[in-house]
């Protein structure tokens, strides 16, 4: 698909360079050079100049994109502007990040339905992935349900999927488990060789079959309510 990211700060370009990672062609838009320098390598097309601007839009292509984002973090003004062009661009897929409730509110009244504050977003996360012991993950679902990775608790190690019995004891589903790749490296010093383990890729075991065996380093997947996620973690 076509993103473009308008405003290329902290969260413009975090975002601009994740879409390109998953395969996405990006156009990024800055109306300062050094964001747009050292963007360039990264996305498909980097372009200086100041989205407040109808023609610059135009000459970026947003109507041709599948999605556009304004990713401007400060300028309360810019970013209305810009979102008022991209309307009258008839661009359908308009994200805009919020600065403050007030911008949201006139957002809203413009009838920019895909309204993002990153900041309040990733805090919310943070403090769901703190409340459940040595999570690395976590994805908030409606009710209290969440999508929540951990490493294995210690004493599931070496036992079965089955013999787990996470449904019926934990109330909790396993997705699917997310495994290191290692190998054993030798490096010789002198007479003497030493096993040196390098992470490789990760590798992701699919839907995993009741016989599964857990292992030290798998990292579980899990959906259910947090309270019951809560419960295996903390053992």
């Amino acid at each position: 698909m076509k993103y473009c990211v308008i405003g290329l700060g902290h969260f413009g370009t975090n975002l601009a360079v994740e879409l390109s990672h998953e395969g996405h062609e990006v156009v990024g838009l800055d109306r300062d050079e050094g964001p747009v320098e050292a963007i360039k390598d990264d996305i498909a097309h980097a372009a200086q100049g100041d989205g407040t601007q109808f023609d610059v839009l135009e000459e970026i292509g947003v109507r041709e994109m599948d999605h556009v984002v304004i990713g401007i973090g400060s300028d309360f003004e810019a970013s209305l502007i810009v979102a008022s062009h991209l309307q009258s661009m008839k661009v359908e897929k308009i994200l805009c990040r919020e600065i403050n409730e007030v911008h949201q509110r006139i957002l809203r009244l413009m009838k920019i339905k895909d309204v993002i504050r990153p900041e309040a977003l990733a805090a919310r996360q943070l403090v769901k992935r703190l409340g459940i012991h040595h999570a690395t993950r976590h994805f908030d679902l409606e009710g209290d349900y969440a999508i929540v990775q951990i490493p294995l608790p210690s004493f599931l190690e070496g036992k079965t999927l089955a013999e787990a019995a996470l449904r019926s004891e934990y109330n909790c589903n396993l997705l699917t488990v997310r495994q290191k790749e290692k190998e054993a490296q030798k490096s010789e010093e002198g007479s003497r060789a030493e096993d040196v383990e390098s992470s490789k890729d990760i590798r992701i075991t699919g839907v995993p079959k009741p016989d599964y065996t857990f292992t030290e380093g798998d990292e579980l997947i899990l959906f259910g309510l947090e309270e019951s996620i809560k419960k295996l973690s903390n053992g």
